[in-house]
C-alpha cells in the first residue's frame, strides 16, 4: 500500500489510498482547525484524527473524501449541506462514536458499502427531509441505518427577517 503525503507549511496528512494521490498538487486550502479541503474548497480531503464533538461540513463542498474522516473516534455528530453528492469509500471508517447525521440534500447522497465501516448503524440517527425518506430506506447502502427520520423543515418568516423551526 503506497503512502501518500500532503503537504502545505509545515504541516502534513498522510492518505494510504492511491486513489487520493489526485489531490496532492491541488490542494491549497487549510482551515484554522485543521480541516484539508481541495484549492477549490469541493472536496473535504482530511479531518484530523483528535476532532471531537459535533463537525459542521461547509457549504459548497460536493466530495466527502476517501478516508476523510477516518479514524474519528470522538466525532459525535455531523451536518452534511445540501451541496454534498458523494461521500466516498471508507470516509467515516472507524468514526465508532458517531450518533447523528443531518443531511440537508433533497437528492439521495451517494455512499459506497464501505463509507461508514465502523460506525454503529443501529444506533446512529440519519435525520433527511421528509420529501426523501423512502428514497433513503430503499438504497441499497443507506438502508444499513436503522434509524431514518424526518429532519424539521426550516421554513423562511418575511416577517423581520428570521427564520424558525417548525
Amino acid at each position: 500500500m503506497t503512502i501518500i503525503k500532503f503537504k502545505k507549511e509545515n504541516s502534513s496528512v498522510e492518505s494510504k489510498h492511491p486513489a487520493n494521490a489526485h489531490v496532492q498538487k491541488s490542494f491549497l486550502h487549510k482551515s484554522p482547525d485543521g480541516v484539508i479541503y481541495s484549492s477549490d474548497r469541493k472536496t473535504l480531503i482530511h479531518c484530523p484524527k483528535t476532532f471531537a464533538g459535533h463537525f459542521d461540513v461547509a457549504q459548497g463542498v460536493e466530495t466527502i473524501g476517501i478516508e476523510a474522516f477516518a479514524g474519528c473516534k470522538q466525532l459525535l455528530s455531523l451536518s452534511i449541506p445540501e451541496s454534498v453528492r458523494k461521500i466516498c469509500m471508507l470516509a467515516f471508517a472507524e468514526c465508532k462514536s458517531l450518533q447523528q447525521i443531518t443531511l440537508k440534500s433533497i437528492q439521495t447522497i451517494q455512499i459506497s458499502e464501505d463509507s461508514f465501516t465502523g460506525v454503529d448503524k443501529t444506533n446512529c440517527v440519519i435525520q433527511i427531509p421528509a420529501s426523501v425518506i423512502s428514497d433513503y430506506k430503499n438504497d441499497i447502502h443507506w438502508m444499513e441505518f436503522k434509524d431514518i427520520v424526518a429532519l424539521k423543515e426550516m421554513i423562511e418568516f418575511k416577517v423581520e427577517n428570521r427564520k424558525q423551526v417548525i
